[in-house]
């Protein structure tokens, strides 16, 4: 999971339950605020993950939708989460030197947290 402390964001929502429920756009939230959340996890992205996963053993509600929502929008930087939250995190800088490789780094990156996710443990 190399690069995962490279790319920060920061989340208007204070918890998992302001996110919208439904709709890519609660996805794009809710995987930029993971990707932040991973980077700074203080036993570091894999316990993180790990948390996610011990989600669906407590047979969490809303993980088989979360899953789902990944399967669909993050498993290939082609797919629209990846492209659409490289937009919203660079929105306004498309003007700049480095905007392809930001843009294709940060599409990356969520394809890679999405996979780390979806990974079977």
């Amino acid at each position: 999971m190399g690069g995962i402390r490279e790319f920060h964001s920061v989340s208007k929502f204070a918890s998992f339950a302001q996110y919208p429920k439904l709709g890519l756009a609660g996805a794009e939230a809710v995987l930029l605020t993971a990707w932040a959340s991973l980077s700074r996890y203080l036993e570091g992205p894999d316990v993180a993950i790990g948390a996610f996963h011990a989600e669906a053993n407590a047979s969490n509600r809303g993980y088989a939708r979360a899953a789902a929502a990944l399967r669909k929008h993050f498993l290939d930087t082609s797919q629209s989460g990846p492209v659409r939250c490289a937009a919203f995190a660079l929105e306004g800088q498309a003007g700049t030197e480095d905007f392809q490789s930001r843009q294709r780094r940060i599409m990356e990156q969520m394809v890679t947290v999405g996979r780390a996710l979806l990974e079977s443990r």
